[in-house]
């Protein structure tokens, strides 16, 4: 088999939602069994390949334009956001104060 078809078989088999969901199920149990040492990896990798990393994330936030959806931007907020609630301006309270009446 060629790359470019082992590549598309891959594609399609990894698409289908019955191996989607096993395979994450998989690598979620990997992750979790192999934590520390996956950990310990990639620390190793970021101490020796550090200024590689900084001159390509230099490189890619500027090049980095993000999608008029994005929530990176301050002046956007998730409207299915459960940190920003809504004040309700007729009532008046303290800090202090217990409203489980």
């Amino acid at each position: 088999m060629t790359p470019k078809k082992t590549r598309d078989y891959n594609k399609d088999y990894y698409a289908r939602p019955e191996v989607k969901l096993s395979h994450a199920k998989y690598m979620k149990d990997y992750y979790l069994k192999n934590k520390k040492e996956l950990l310990k990896k990639q620390s190793k990798y970021y101490v020796e390949n550090k200024d590689k990393i900084k001159v390509y994330m230099k490189t890619y936030m500027r090049n980095y334009k993000p999608s008029k959806k994005s929530f990176l931007r301050k002046d956007v907020v998730d409207p299915k956001s459960k940190v920003v609630d809504e004040l309700d301006e007729d009532e008046v309270g303290s800090v202090t104060e217990d409203h489980s009446e």
